[in-house]
């Protein structure tokens, strides 16, 4: 995995403040920000009842066109022992794909879209993690759709490990949004009658899996 990059000093004091799993500043390491790292770091699994994953396309005559993947799963891991290391894992089942229409939904599931037969799933695998100041993160990653594997950016907000309710222990908050190209992925079916520019957007919480502190990332 590759370090989170930092354009300023602010930056690196951001993750610092939120996260508590970047450690040290030009390599030093104060004590109390290692037992932090420790602590905070670690396996955060997607909680799919607080979390959306959300797709739009461009529809001429009708504009924004929204869906859903449903029952999302995922995963993020914070390196404790390394400052910056990051793993986001994120898929969802294509056959349940959802649109405000049922013909719709049909369709996207069918073999000229998603084939969920062929396809039964995408998938999102982060390989870098940026601060662009002001909060803002940029995670830089791959998406699987349709057997086709591309890079995609997603960018948003990373919020800090913070207990969550009803004693679920940990939860990180990750929310960003994206634009891909669908002929990219074989999705070709209703142009131009369906732009060819589709926006992701994932809302998502991870609580901190039981055991808490995992070591060391394999590289």
């Amino acid at each position: 995995m590759t370090q989170a990059r930092f354009r300023t000093r602010r930056d690196a004091l951001f993750v610092l403040a939120t996260t508590g799993w970047v450690l040290g500043l030009a390599g030093a390491a104060d004590p109390q920000l290692a037992a932090s790292a420790s602590r905070d770091g670690g396996l955060y699994r997607l909680d799919p009842s607080r979390t959306s994953l959300r797709f739009t396309a461009r529809v001429l005559g009708l504009g924004a066109y929204p869906g859903q993947f449903k029952m999302p799963e995922g995963e993020v891991l914070l390196d404790p022992s390394e400052p910056g290391r990051v793993r986001i894992d994120v898929s969802a089942p294509i056959d349940q794909v959802s649109t405000p229409n049922p013909w719709i939904t049909q369709a996207l599931q069918g073999p000229r879209w998603l084939d969920a037969a062929q396809y039964p799933r995408m998938s999102f695998h982060a390989e870098h993690l940026s601060l662009m100041g002001e909060g803002r993160i940029r995670v830089d990653g791959r998406l699987t759709l349709r057997g086709v594997t591309r890079p995609l950016t997603l960018e948003g907000r990373l919020d800090p490990a913070a207990k969550g309710d009803l004693d679920r222990g940990l939860v990180l908050g990750l929310k960003a949004t994206g634009e891909l190209r669908r002929s990219a992925y074989g999705l070709l079916a209703y142009r131009p009658l369906i732009g060819d520019e589709l926006e992701i957007s994932l809302d998502a919480a991870f609580v901190r899996a039981s055991g808490g502190a995992a070591g060391a990332m394999s590289p």
